[in-house]
């Protein structure tokens, strides 16, 4: 039996090769398509060994949703769409002002004195672009989730690389900043923030 679905969720190539790979690996798939431009899935199957619920499962349990084709609630997808317009407005904002402080002294930009790390503030500096970092980060808790959860499935994708990036990143400068505030070469570890 040769059934079309409409599957929602995937962001890259990975994500379709990894629903791809996932629905192959189930007993009586004897051929499965995704694309990821057209949202959609083929899957031919043996539906007296395999219940189509298999299928629903296993694409759900990595995460992505799945409707058979004409069936997709149309809503659903625009009110993702919105949240994730609003969390981009929302990390931007953030983002502005931490990358202001982070970087301005590069191109010299005045910092504030009192989160200024040349006039002795490095905690307060420190300090500052965590606060930024973990509020932005708590914004776009989906993509760790959904990286931490695709690394579990052993099908990683571009959430994946994202919450590595900037979680080794977050963690790293997390370390800096408890050496800060321990006083251990203050304004050196200031300058090596990469929240």
């Amino acid at each position: 039996m040769i059934k079309r679905y409409v599957v929602t969720g995937m962001t890259c190539s990975a994500c379709s090769s990894g629903i791809e790979r996932a629905v192959k690996n189930l007993n009586g798939v004897a051929l499965c398509e995704v694309s990821l431009m057209g949202k959609s899935m083929k899957v031919d199957f043996d539906d007296a060994v395999l219940p189509e619920e298999n299928i629903f499962s296993t694409v759900k349990s990595l995460g992505y949703g799945i409707y058979n084709e004409g069936e997709e609630p149309v809503t659903k997808e625009k009110s993702q769409d919105k949240k994730l317009f609003i969390r981009f407005i929302i990390s931007v904002c953030l983002l502005v002002p931490l990358m202001y402080v982070s970087m301005g002294h590069m191109w010299g930009a005045p910092v504030p004195f009192f989160i200024d790390p040349h006039e002795g503030n490095s905690c307060w500096f420190a300090l500052y672009q965590a606060i930024l970092s973990a509020v932005i980060i708590g914004v776009n808790y989906a993509f760790f989730k959904n990286g931490v959860v695709a690394v579990f499935k052993k099908v990683p994708n571009m959430d994946t690389l994202v919450a590595l990036g900037s979680g080794v990143s977050f963690i790293y400068s997390l370390v800096l900043t408890v050496f800060i505030f321990l006083d251990k070469d203050a304004m050196h570890n200031a300058m090596n923030l990469h929240f």
